[in-house]
């Protein structure tokens, strides 16, 4: 919305590649304990969604206006592409922990490992088990209009 006011970013940092711990989903261990169902849904649905915005331009402009109303085709066209630089598999960003931790380098901090701070298991399963590559076949394009994506039916893209 800045840029179609006129605004325009002075630097793109993703130019300069640096690991960055970004944005997850995050849980609290002891919710995680008796909620790891709920988690394995929850990853899959983001990771479909990921897959069904990359593979549907079109779906994601009706993703935007229906439930952020966002209805401008520019805004929506910037949004889509920088969605689709997203990651196919969403694995935790361990560089970017590691960074962190090295930043913030203090007595705390030397008491944990970068794994104590995330847990790969739920994308992990889902890529092993192909779920997402098959997201992203050609072979599963088999999909009539409106319906939404799934292991065996993911939308037709360019620009995965």
């Amino acid at each position: 919305m800045a840029y179609s006011a006129g605004f325009n970013p002075l630097q793109d940092l993703r130019e300069w590649n640096l690991p960055i711990a970004g944005s997850g989903i995050n849980v609290e261990r002891e919710w995680l304990k008796n909620n790891r169902e709920a988690v394995r849904r929850f990853v899959r649905a983001a990771v479909e969604a990921v897959a069904w915005m990359k593979n549907s331009k079109e779906a994601a402009a009706r993703g935007m206006g229906k439930w952020y109303n966002i209805k401008n085709s520019e805004q929506q066209n910037m949004i889509w592409a920088y969605a689709s630089g997203l990651p196919r598999k969403p694995y935790p960003a361990v560089e970017g922990i590691k960074k962190v931790m090295e930043l913030y380098n203090y007595h705390e901090m030397r008491k944990h490992k970068p794994e104590d701070f995330y847990d790969d298991s739920f994308v992990k399963e889902l890529d092993q088990s192909g779920f997402i590559d098959s997201l992203y076949k050609e072979s599963s394009l088999q999909q009539s209009p409106g319906t939404r994506p799934t292991a065996s039916a993911a939308p037709r893209s360019s620009n995965p």
